[in-house]
């Protein structure tokens, strides 16, 4: 198979939606490298560091346009990018994130977008009003354009049927995968400890910091914490919710308990992961929360707001509780860390749970559903 994919944010985002889908290609090409994989992208970030393990395979090439447009955007969803892929004899296309060329029915290739989140119905103050209603214009043509839709979980299946009126046997639910990274016990951690002068006992949020991540719960519910040297270290530069949050902490009281890393390398997230006592992911909403997994996969016991796809992620492996109730999160906190049986059996339970989202079986589920798609 020669499959074609639109890969802008893959090529241009360090986080988030970008990080998921290098980590399938990844996953794809390092498990099935008989096929070929050509990433489409009008433009590439001057950061490129994050692709060379990814480039690195044989069987993955970047392609930039043949002919450079005026207007890179244009490239991207009209006819510049179908003329590329025709030259490169792709059979199948893959809009990994939301969006289709407009003219693929045109052509004789399959098709497949993918959606990793609907956040911007439910939160659409974050993004630009224009930039907003152009996106969801794409993503709604993508639907009724696509031969299968795929989704991060039930919860933005269940999105995608509601906004845009997909039959539920269009998509299906298949989910990122974490990296190989995290697949074997790290041995650094003194390193990361002195690095990065981390507190000794400390509860992680790696959330971005916006109202929709909800750290200003997780700030109120330090204040009624019972182990009084327990820490919060969060990761992530300063943003202007942030300051809000700091701000209230402050007087509050309970600002000396919150440690901010402003950077943190990739390669040292497993290792905070296993010297953390526990993660907190106390988001209002999200398509998927990566950090649920990771944390799974380090051993680390999780406590997860009630409501969008974190009780599909976590499973038994994590504690809830109600995002809108500092107390709940408090409660749940000093019940979590004062019992180690229990901590013991998140643990266990979510090593287990983690292998849902293992590398080889969703790189073994993608091609198969490539495979069945062709075939139909």
């Amino acid at each position: 198979m020669i499959i074609g994919y639109d890969a802008q944010e893959l090529v241009c985002d360090n986080h988030g939606t970008g990080r998921h889908e290098r980590l399938l290609i990844e996953a794809i090409s390092q498990h099935h490298p008989h096929h070929r994989y050509m990433l489409y992208s009008a433009k590439v970030g001057k950061d490129t560091t994050m692709l060379t393990e990814l480039l690195s395979q044989a069987c993955v090439y970047l392609k930039e346009p043949h002919k450079p447009p005026l207007i890179k955007s244009m490239w991207r969803n009209g006819s510049g990018i179908i003329a590329d892929t025709r030259r490169h004899h792709i059979g199948l296309f893959h809009g990994l994130n939301g969006t289709l060329p407009a003219s693929i029915k045109k052509t004789n290739m399959c098709s497949i977008v993918s959606f990793y989140d609907l956040a911007a119905k439910y939160y659409p103050n974050e993004e630009n009003t224009f930039k907003r209603i152009a996106k969801n214009r794409r993503m709604a043509a993508s639907c009724k354009k696509a031969d299968r839709i795929l989704v991060a979980s039930e919860c933005v299946k269940h999105d995608i049927e509601k906004f845009y009126h997909v039959d539920s046997s269009k998509i299906k639910v298949v989910y990122p995968c974490y990296s190989k990274h995290y697949e074997q016990a790290i041995g650094n951690a003194e390193q990361v400890k002195t690095k990065y002068d981390l507190p000794r006992h400390f509860l992680l949020y790696t959330d971005p910091f916006t109202p929709r991540f909800n750290l200003m719960t997780v700030i109120e519910a330090f204040k009624q914490v019972d182990d009084p040297k327990l820490q919060l270290v969060v990761v992530g530069h300063r943003t202007p919710y942030y300051a809000k949050v700091k701000k209230w902490a402050r007087e509050n009281g309970v600002a000396h308990r919150i440690f901010r890393i402003p950077h943190m390398h990739i390669a040292h997230f497993p290792t905070l992961y296993q010297l953390a006592e526990g993660i907190i992911a106390p988001a209002h909403y999200e398509g998927f929360s990566m950090t649920m997994v990771e944390a799974m996969r380090m051993g680390t016991p999780m406590i997860a707001s009630t409501g969008s796809c974190h009780n599909e992620i976590g499973g038994d492996a994590a504690t809830y509780f109600n995002p809108n109730s500092p107390q709940a999160l408090a409660t749940a906190i000093n019940s979590v860390f004062n019992d180690e049986k229990l901590q013991e059996k998140m643990i266990a339970t979510g090593l287990q749970q983690s292998t849902k989202f293992s590398p080889k079986l969703i790189a073994d589920t993608m091609i198969e559903i490539y495979k069945q798609t062709l075939q139909q």
